[in-house]
């Protein structure tokens, strides 16, 4: 039988007291907690006891030796501390007794500077979020790109975890009940996920060939290879990336991007030579795209030279 098992759940500052009654049913159910976390926590097996947990937030600055010792006195077992300032203790439950009785003595003013840091926190956030998520939509709307709806809908997700969060906050300062909401353990991963999955799409969009040619080519003794010439449009102003194979058993291969206004963009003369992920910066407009054979001066029988170019985003 398994002995030890880690729980992800995430838990937002105005549900400390939901993490508590999770503790709580989970020992009973016979899973005791070993390490409390903000994303994770640490349980061991054991049926035997029953332990209430309580969470205390209390600053870093303070006496960390004096402070488990004030609770010791009480009865309180100290298990550990988070990198945010939550403590986590635990007491024997004894069967027979009232759970309400079991009530850690928390520092209200720590608590409550902490929960108006959140409010003003939180409060931003939601309006961020509905502003991104309000840019997004018409973005999609002109574009029709998925990936654009995607993060407009992990933004609604967002918007909604927030606003709920200070909804629910300023209940419970009130004295009042939290109010119904999806819980933040599935709002919040669920939108990160949405995130995550828009800059995928995001990032595959963005590295699409745009241009790509391949051509292997014989020179002959009796033959002028003439300047070849190919046209590039670039639709829209961005960082893109060149690849670029030249292999050339005789003189030399030139390769020459020009801009719209005849400026050179992009230059390369070698008989061997590769280039991988070359960032180019364009504006959108027309390109021209020129390949030169630079024969040598002495005379042969035959030379062969292939290229290969690739131009993606």
């Amino acid at each position: 039988m398994k002995r030890i098992k880690r729980s992800f759940r995430l838990y937002a500052a105005w549900e400390y007291e939901k993490e508590e009654e999770d503790l709580n049913a989970a020992s009973q159910r016979g899973w005791q907690l070993a390490k409390g976390g903000c994303f994770s926590s640490t349980f061991y097996k054991d049926e035997s006891v029953r332990y209430i947990y309580q969470l205390d937030y209390r600053p870093h600055n303070i006496d960390m030796d004096r402070y488990k010792e004030t609770f010791e006195e009480q009865g309180w077992t100290y298990i550990n501390s988070t990198f945010n300032g939550w403590h986590y203790f635990c007491k024997l439950y004894k069967e027979g007794e009232c759970i309400e009785d079991y009530k850690i003595y928390t520092d209200r003013e720590s608590l409550y500077e902490m929960q108006n840091r959140w409010v003003g926190l939180v409060t931003t956030c939601f309006f961020l979020y509905l502003v991104f998520a309000g840019i997004h939509v018409v973005h999609f709307i002109r574009s029709k790109e998925v990936s654009l709806l995607i993060q407009a809908i992990a933004f609604i997700l967002l918007t909604i975890t927030f606003g709920l969060g200070v909804y629910n906050l300023r209940r419970r300062r009130k004295g009042l009940k939290s109010g119904m909401g999806l819980p933040i353990q599935i709002i919040l991963p669920l939108a990160i996920v949405l995130l995550i999955s828009a800059m995928n799409l995001i990032g595959a969009e963005r590295h699409h060939l745009i241009y790509h040619t391949n051509f292997t080519y014989i020179n002959k003794p009796e033959d002028t290879f003439t300047r070849l010439s190919d046209t590039l449009v670039i639709e829209e102003k961005g960082t893109y990336k060149i690849d670029l194979d030249i292999a050339a058993s005789d003189g030399q291969m030139q390769v020459i991007i020009e801009d719209f206004n005849g400026n050179e963009v992009f230059d390369v003369t070698a008989d061997r030579c590769t280039v991988n992920n070359h960032k180019l910066v364009m504006e959108a407009g027309t390109y021209d795209i020129y390949f030169q054979y630079l024969a040598p001066n002495y005379s042969i029988d035959t030379s062969q030279l292939s290229i290969n170019i690739k131009l993606k985003r």
